[in-house]
């Protein structure tokens, strides 16, 4: 019994020793990890890279930026620049409304031609020939060359010398026209004659280019009343052989023309836009 006891008191001390160590050591805060569980975290990327809160502001900065950022904007010529630039100098406002307002006076004064031609006032006692002479060959040619000189037109030096000459040989006419009338000369010789009916075409002759200006700049179909002008004012060319009742066609014309000027921008009046106020 003696010789049985040690190794048998050794062993239940070992096994009593060895359920303490597995005892303590589950209460013990430093666990071992799973191989599994270690090659998982192995995998993982490190708390560095994944979770600094640096790289997160950066990306959502950039990500930012990208949400904010806009397309390129398309190239535009000259003339959609021009097009769209709603500025108007206070030079190019007054040539323009003065444009307009010489548009009204020469359509006033064609208004009373067709008055006296087509004889509304015959058997009231009133006599407008005087009248009617003296501004068929001074007061209407030297309006019309004033509204030539005065409308824009397009940036060509040809265009511009043509419209610049007319205009210069209309109002040069329509004031030597009314100094003769001052003086006496009412058209009785030959010289006098020619004198009249020369104002007159040349004052025609500047309506036409006027409505050819308009029609360019807005279209034909927006400006019919200036195609009608175009129509008749070849008709009367000559003061003393014009076709009947053109006086009056050409004076409405001309008037729709200047009535029509007070609901344009003037911005439409210095570029070739074809009316696109209208489609607004």
């Amino acid at each position: 019994m003696h010789k049985i006891m040690p190794p048998f008191i050794r062993y239940c001390l070992g096994v009593v020793f060895s359920l303490l160590l597995s005892t303590a050591s589950s209460f013990s805060p430093y666990q071992t990890v799973p191989f599994s569980s270690r090659a998982t975290i192995a995998r993982l990327p490190s708390s560095s890279q994944s979770s600094s809160p640096l790289l997160l502001a950066n990306q959502v900065n950039n990500d930012d930026d990208d949400d904010n950022e806009q397309p390129p904007t398309p190239p535009q010529d000259a003339d959609t620049k021009d097009a769209n630039d709603d500025a108007v100098t206070a030079l190019e406002r007054a040539r323009v409304l003065s444009y307009r307002a010489a548009i009204g006076a020469s359509a006033l004064l064609l208004s009373i031609q067709a008055v006296g031609d087509v004889g509304v006032l015959e058997g009231t006692g009133l006599d407008l020939n005087t009248l009617l002479a003296e501004q068929s060959t001074s007061t209407l040619p030297l309006a019309s060359g004033i509204t030539l000189l005065l409308c824009p037109v397009p940036s060509n030096r040809i265009v511009e010398f043509g419209v610049l000459s007319l205009g210069i040989i209309t109002m040069g006419l329509g004031l030597y026209s009314g100094s003769m009338i001052d003086v006496g000369d009412t058209g009785t010789t030959a010289g006098g004659i020619i004198e009249e009916s020369l104002s007159w075409t040349f004052a025609m002759v500047s309506l036409m280019a006027i409505s050819v200006r308009e029609i360019w700049y807005f279209g034909a179909a927006y400006k019919t009343e200036c195609g009608i002008t175009l129509v008749t004012l070849p008709w009367m060319l000559d003061l003393n052989g014009r076709v009947p009742f053109t006086i009056p066609a050409c004076a409405l014309g001309m008037s729709v023309l200047a009535a029509g000027k007070v609901f344009e921008p003037c911005r439409e009046d210095l570029i070739r836009s074809n009316s696109e106020f209208m489609a607004k």
